[in-house]
């Protein structure tokens, strides 16, 4: 198999029975054909299984393994990363549909970046148009912007708006636990060269009412959900995770960023008063790269570094 050209399309499925034909269909019918489709389902207990089954039966790119026990949403995309042969990745949700020229338009535009990704637009759980996408909501930018990357930035380059070489997977593997899944391949992307958006709508992000991540309001329900002393405890152990992760991998960012992220660690394991007073400092200092991803003014922007306080 020639896999220069191949695009290896990765699904991670579970209990997806309701959308998951029509996403399946949206990626065979793309305008681009050289596409190979790994599926790995995570146990599901409706009737996904059946359905991979007879796509799998019915296409020979399609390709499909059944986990033995539960993993999980990341690690399931990281066991289906075991099995790609092509020179370009692209993440598949399964409750979502792609518009046909998806991967032509990210082929054609990644140009020496190491990622890109492209805007979608909101549909409702019957596929209707919502009016409303996701650059509504945030800054979707280009280039290399470590200190996006802080805990408290927002960043917002999903898994099912992305592409990246394949080169990336030896540095990524495995995933951290304190990021989502492309939210770590976009530290590492940023780490070994430029992330490239791209301004158009290549994807319908479904809206369902149980969208696992990144639903509209999602943020909001799960905080809701959490007493205040319980979340910021969660918080300060997330942050703490998170500092030692991007250490770990942070050899090749520059020594400002480094020394950024000893000094955000310092106060993560010490949140003393002053501590919590030199951690709201560095945001201040580098209060608009931290905050690139969302839309707030310089006040707004000061204001959420305070309240990092």
């Amino acid at each position: 198999m020639n896999t220069r050209n191949l695009v290896s399309v990765v699904l991670g499925a579970y209990n997806g029975e309701r959308y998951l034909k029509e996403q399946i269909d949206s990626i065979l019918e793309q305008t681009y054909r050289d596409i190979e489709l790994i599926i790995t389902d995570d146990c599901s207990t409706d009737d996904t299984a059946g359905i991979l089954k007879d796509y799998a039966g019915r296409y020979e790119n399609v390709h499909v393994y059944f986990n033995e026990e539960n993993l999980g949403l990341i690690r399931n995309y990281e066991k289906a990363l075991k099995y790609p042969k092509g020179a370009y990745i692209a993440f598949a949700d399964q409750d979502d549909i792609w518009l046909p020229h998806k991967i032509q338009s990210l082929l054609d535009n990644i140009g020496d970046s190491m990622l890109i990704y492209s805007d979608c637009a909101y549909i409702d759980a019957d596929g209707r148009l919502m009016g409303k996408k996701l650059s509504d909501y945030r800054n979707l930018i280009s280039g290399r912007n470590l200190y996006m990357l802080d805990s408290g930035s927002g960043i917002w380059i999903a898994a099912h708006a992305m592409m990246f070489r394949r080169e990336l997977l030896d540095p990524a593997l495995p995933f951290s636990p304190y990021f989502s899944h492309d939210t770590w391949l976009a530290y590492i992307a940023m780490l070994k060269g430029n992330v490239t958006f791209l301004p158009e709508v290549l994807v319908l992000y479904r809206q369902h009412g149980a969208n696992t991540v990144g639903g509209l309001g999602c943020h909001k329900m799960m905080k809701n959900a959490r007493p205040a002393r319980a979340e910021r405890y969660m918080m300060q152990q997330l942050e703490a995770g998170r500092i030692d992760a991007l250490l770990s991998r942070a050899a090749e960012a520059d020594a400002e960023f480094r020394d950024f992220l000893n000094r955000m660690k310092t106060c993560a394991a010490h949140p003393v008063f002053y501590n919590r007073v030199r951690r709201m400092l560095l945001r201040f200092k580098y209060v608009n790269r931290i905050y690139a991803p969302r839309k707030r003014n310089v006040v707004r922007r000061l204001f959420k570094a305070i309240k990092s306080f």
